[in-house]
C-alpha cells in the first residue's frame, strides 16, 4: 500500500483548525473565544447541503462564473472598508487602527487577482466591475461600511476573521474541486483561491495577538456579531453562484436537494 505523505501546509492548517476546537483551547482569552466561534459558524454554514456538494464536486463554468463576480465585490471593498475603520479606531483603539493599516498594506489591489481569474477563464473582466454583486453581497458590503461607523469600529476585526478563515478553510479546496470537475490542468484561472488557500501562519498569529488586545465588551460584542455577519455572507454567496447554473431548473433542484438529504 502506498503511503502518501501530508505536505507541510497541509500539516500546518490541520494543526491550526484543531486548534481552534473548543476542547483543545489551552486557554479562555477572547482570541480563543472569537476564532473557535467563528470556525464552529464556518462549519455549520459549510453543511449546508448546496455549499458541502460545491465544496466536495466543485463548480460548473457558470456557477465560478457568478463566484467569482461576486467575490470580486467582495475583496474590492476589503481595504477600504478597513480605511474607513481606521479614523475611528485612532483614539479609542489606537493599536487597531495601526494592525488595520499593516493589513491594507498587504491585502491592496486582491480584487486584481479575481480579474485575472476570471479573463482566464475565458470571461469578462468588465462586466464583473461594471455588474451589481447578488443581494446578500450587497448588504453585507453596506453592513462593513455602516456597522464599524455605528456601532464599533472593531467591527471591521469580525470581517478580517471571517474572510481569512473562510479563505483558508475552503480556497484550497474549491479550487481543486473545481478544476476536477472542469477538467483544467493549468494553474491559471484559480489563483486567488489557491494563493489564499494556504493559511498564512504569520496572518493568523498577529490577529490572534491582536484580539488579545481588545478588552472593552463593546468592541468584543462587535467583533463576533461582525463575524458571524461575513460568514452568513459568504454562505449566500455560495448558494447564489449554485444557483446561478442554467440548468438546475426549479423542480430539478429541489430533487437534487432531497436526494442529497436522504443518501
Amino acid at each position: 500500500m502506498t503511503n502518501i505523505a501530508p505536505n507541510h501546509d497541509q500539516i500546518q492548517l490541520e494543526s491550526f483548525s484543531e486548534s481552534l476546537k473548543p476542547s483543545k483551547l489551552a486557554s479562555v482569552s477572547f482570541s480563543d473565544q472569537a476564532f473557535a466561534r467563528a470556525n464552529a459558524e464556518l462549519s455549520r454554514a459549510s453543511s449546508h447541503p448546496l455549499i458541502a456538494a460545491m465544496l466536495q464536486r466543485g463548480m460548473s463554468h457558470e456557477q465560478y462564473r457568478a463566484f467569482l463576480y461576486d467575490l470580486y465585490h467582495l475583496v474590492k471593498d476589503f481595504c477600504p472598508a478597513m480605511e474607513a475603520a481606521i479614523p475611528l479606531c485612532n483614539v479609542r483603539y489606537p493599536v487597531v487602527a495601526q494592525a488595520l493599516r499593516h493589513s491594507i498594506d498587504e491585502e491592496l489591489g486582491h480584487e486584481r487577482w479575481v480579474l485575472h481569474d476570471i479573463e482566464a477563464m475565458g470571461l469578462d473582466p468588465n462586466e464583473a466591475i461594471a455588474g451589481r454583486p447578488s443581494p446578500m453581497i450587497q448588504a453585507c458590503l453596506a453592513f462593513n461600511r455602516h456597522y464599524p461607523a455605528t456601532v464599533n469600529p472593531c467591527g471591521v476585526l469580525g470581517m478580517l476573521l471571517a474572510l481569512e478563515l473562510t479563505a483558508a478553510t475552503h480556497g484550497s479546496q474549491l479550487a481543486a474541486a473545481t478544476r476536477r470537475r472542469l477538467g483544467i490542468t493549468q494553474k491559471a484561472g484559480f489563483g486567488f483561491l489557491e494563493s489564499h488557500g494556504e493559511l498564512d501562519q504569520q496572518h493568523g498569529a498577529e490577529l490572534a495577538e491582536l484580539l488579545k488586545n481588545v478588552n472593552d465588551e463593546p468592541a468584543r460584542r462587535a467583533i463576533e456579531n461582525a463575524s458571524t455577519v461575513n460568514i452568513e455572507a459568504f454562505a449566500a454567496l455560495m448558494v447564489h453562484a449554485f444557483r446561478s447554473d442554467p440548468t438546475l431548473r426549479p423542480g430539478r433542484l429541489r430533487r437534487w436537494v432531497l436526494e442529497r438529504l436522504i443518501s
